[in-house]
């Protein structure tokens, strides 16, 4: 048969279904009269005649319905009154009805909930391009901690490590920001020149750092996100008038960073790192660090690498004591701000998945103890030609309808859920890093520490509000290692 004819009797069967089964009728009962006729040609009484054409024929229904069966689309007239049908048996009995939908619900919601926040937190790959290459580089001390970076040791790393395309370091602290549309509390990220390059990104207007924009005197100059660069100055196309007062100094805006990177999480500027000049001590650590692996370098191999330096600056340093870097380490970042938390979220994910397997056992349960009651209509429907595949079809709707409505209900409850928890954004409680982490007062120069005093005022700061709510947010060990994960990939915008 044609498409063109099979088309068209499928929108026949469906929008025209009163005139086809009026046809059908008449077919049936026209070809019935022609039986009995030819009956009574052949000499039989009409009684008779009309009695052997009836059971010749099979039944007017039994007929009907393998027509209809053998009609284009008739399925989908099967299942919508097997829908209609299964309402009507749903609604006959609302309080195990209710219950039902209820036991649906409650497990499929939080199953969707659990689910969602593993996805984020834990699935979900991070919105760069080749976002597993991208490792977190730490120091291990003597207590087989981790800790950030001191300047010297990141200089080494950076210098003779050869498993890294581009090396970073970077920490964030909230100050204070005039100069744009208005006086703000504004996170603010000092980062190496590298650290754009490390996760792929070029400035959609303007220019990256160079490597003179951090040295020591050079200077300031400062890099914006996409939502101040439209909120707070207006998104001006020529940035050469474009100036920040960021924290007492004037710094110049270079460049425009794609929407949705945000990295350290709630970042909007960016300014190079030690334009005061390196703490030369090895055992202040102020800098978390990341780094782009080469290709075709593994993780152990980086690990190698990276411990072999550590080692050689341990046994040739004068800096002797706890706070020495004993060895290094390097993890993939987004194992790094999951943190320890991983086999949590497993767990807790596994037993809401146990949740809903009791859930649909118990539903089944139900389901059964229903059909127990319902023998007289089944034996009714298989006397009237109904075969088996039909009647377990039947029992298939009403259980897909339930599940319609329970899913429905525990997946509204599940957003609902996920965006409060969004709108909280305290998942995870923050920590303050242990002693063995924090560096000797003695250690620091004095830019370091003012900055470390500000950072010490942090948790007094006002934060704005999320332009968008549909992320997760991670913390780990530090303020520095906050994630947001909801941006969009911006690893395309070069």
């Amino acid at each position: 048969m044609p498409l063109r004819v099979k088309v068209r009797s499928f929108l026949r069967n469906l929008f025209l279904s009163r005139r086809v089964e009026t046809d059908l009728d008449q077919e049936v009962h026209s070809h019935l009269e022609m039986l009995i006729a030819e009956n009574i040609r052949a000499g039989m009484p009409p009684h008779e005649a009309q009695r052997a054409a009836r059971i010749e024929l099979g039944g007017i229904e039994q007929v009907k319905e393998q027509v209809r069966e053998e009609g284009i689309g008739n399925w989908l007239h099967s299942v919508l009154s097997d829908c209609r049908y299964g309402f009507r048996q749903l609604r006959k009995n609302p309080g195990a009805t209710a219950v039902m939908v209820f036991t649906l619900a409650l497990a499929i919601g939080a199953t969707t909930a659990i689910f969602s926040v593993v996805y984020g937190v834990l699935l979900r790959p991070l919105p760069y391009t080749d976002s597993n290459r991208i490792m977190a580089v730490f120091e291990v001390n003597s207590k087989r901690t981790w800790s950030r970076l001191a300047d010297p040791n990141f200089d080494d790393f950076r210098d003779q490590s050869r498993s890294f395309q581009a090396i970073a370091k970077y920490n964030d602290y909230v100050v204070s920001v005039s100069g744009a549309s208005q006086p703000t509390r504004t996170s603010v990220a000092h980062v190496s020149p590298d650290f754009l390059k490390v996760f792929g990104i070029q400035p959609i207007l303007g220019r990256n750092f160079s490597a003179g924009d951090a040295k020591k005197g050079a200077g300031p100059t400062a890099l914006v996100s996409n939502g101040y660069w439209r909120q707070d100055l207006g998104s001006p196309r020529d940035l050469s008038q474009s100036h920040l007062k960021i924290d007492g100094a004037v710094f110049s805006v270079i460049g425009v960073l794609p929407a949705g990177f945000r990295f350290p999480a709630d970042v909007d500027l960016w300014v190079p790192a030690d334009l005061d000049g390196e703490n030369p001590s090895r055992t202040s650590h102020n800098y978390d660090a990341v780094g782009r692996l080469r290709d075709g370098v593994t993780v152990e191999q980086a690990n190698g690498d990276i411990s072999a330096i550590a080692q050689r600056i341990h046994d040739t340093s004068s800096e002797q004591g706890d706070y020495l870097l004993k060895d290094g380490i390097v993890v993939p970042l987004q194992d790094s701000i999951t943190g320890k938390a991983r086999p949590a979220l497993f767990v807790l994910l596994g037993a809401v998945g146990f949740l809903l397997l009791v859930a649909c056992a118990n539903v089944a349960n139900l389901l059964l103890a229903q059909a127990s009651v319902r023998d007289r209509e089944l034996a009714i429907r298989s006397a009237l030609g109904a075969a088996r595949g039909r009647l377990i079809r039947q029992f298939l709707t009403e259980a897909f309808l339930l599940s319609l409505v329970g899913g429905g209900l525990g997946l509204r409850g599940a957003s609902r859920s996920v965006f409060q928890y969004l709108c909280s954004r305290s998942c995870f409680p923050p920590r303050s890093p242990p002693a063995s982490e924090r560096s000797p007062p003695h250690a620091r120069l004095p830019g370091t520490c003012a900055r470390a005093s500000r950072k010490a005022g942090a948790d007094k700061r006002v934060r704005k509000a999320p332009s968008a709510l549909a992320g997760l947010s991670w913390r780990r060990k530090s303020r520095s290692h906050w994630f947001s994960w909801s941006e969009p990939d911006c690893s395309g915008a070069a």
